[in-house]
C-alpha cells in the first residue's frame, strides 16, 4: 500500500503534522503579517516627518497676495533692480539699485530679504540688506543648490520684489 505523498502527508512514523509544520500555513500567515509590519512603518513616516508643503498661515499668506502685487508693481514702475554673484565657493552677493535720480521711497535704512527653501522651513533664511550708498544695498548670502524664492522688501517705501532664482553657475535655469 502506497502511504499519501505531498505537505499535508503524515510523517514517517505514520503521525500527522502538527500546524506549524505545513508551508501552506506560513504563508497563509506572511500576508497579513506583512501588511501589518508595512502599515505600522508607514504610520510611523506620516507622523515622524514633518508637513512643510502646506504652510500654517495659508489664509493669512492668500490674503497678502494683492499686497504683494501692488508692492511689486511699485518697484517695477520705481526700476528698482538686483543682481546675484558668485563670491567665492560658499559665497554670493545680492545686489539691490534703484536707478539714479530716483527717490527709492524714504531714507536709506536696512532691507528685509527672505530666501526661502521650496519644501523646507528650516533651511529659510531672514536676512537684512544695508545701505552701501543712497538707493543701493547689498548683502553677502550663504551659497545654495537649487531654486529658492527670494523677496526684498523696502520696509518704509512699500515696494519688494519677488523672484524664483537659482545659484549663479549652476546648470539649470528657472523658466
Amino acid at each position: 500500500m502506497n502511504a499519501p505523498r505531498g505537505p499535508l502527508a503524515p510523517d514517517h512514523r505514520g503521525t500527522p503534522r502538527p500546524w506549524y509544520g505545513h508551508p501552506w500555513v506560513w504563508l497563509l500567515i506572511a500576508i497579513p503579517g506583512a501588511s501589518v509590519v508595512l502599515g505600522i512603518t508607514m504610520i510611523v513616516l506620516a507622523t515622524g516627518s514633518p508637513n512643510d508643503l502646506v504652510r500654517d498661515d495659508y489664509y493669512k499668506a492668500g490674503l497678502a497676495i494683492n499686497q504683494d502685487l501692488s508692492a511689486e508693481q511699485r518697484a517695477a514702475e520705481l526700476g528698482v533692480t538686483m543682481s546675484l554673484e558668485n563670491r567665492g565657493p560658499d559665497r554670493l552677493l545680492l545686489r539691490v539699485e534703484t536707478p539714479e535720480g530716483v527717490d527709492p521711497g524714504g531714507p536709506d535704512v536696512g532691507l528685509s530679504v527672505e530666501l526661502q527653501h521650496p519644501t523646507l522651513a528650516e533651511r529659510d533664511l531672514q536676512l537684512r540688506a544695508g545701505p552701501v550708498a543712497h538707493g543701493r544695498w547689498a548683502l553677502t548670502l550663504p551659497h545654495f543648490d537649487g531654486t529658492r524664492t527670494l523677496r526684498i522688501r523696502h520696509p518704509e517705501a512699500g515696494w519688494m520684489i519677488h523672484r524664483e532664482i537659482r545659484a549663479p553657475g549652476t546648470d539649470e535655469d528657472p523658466s
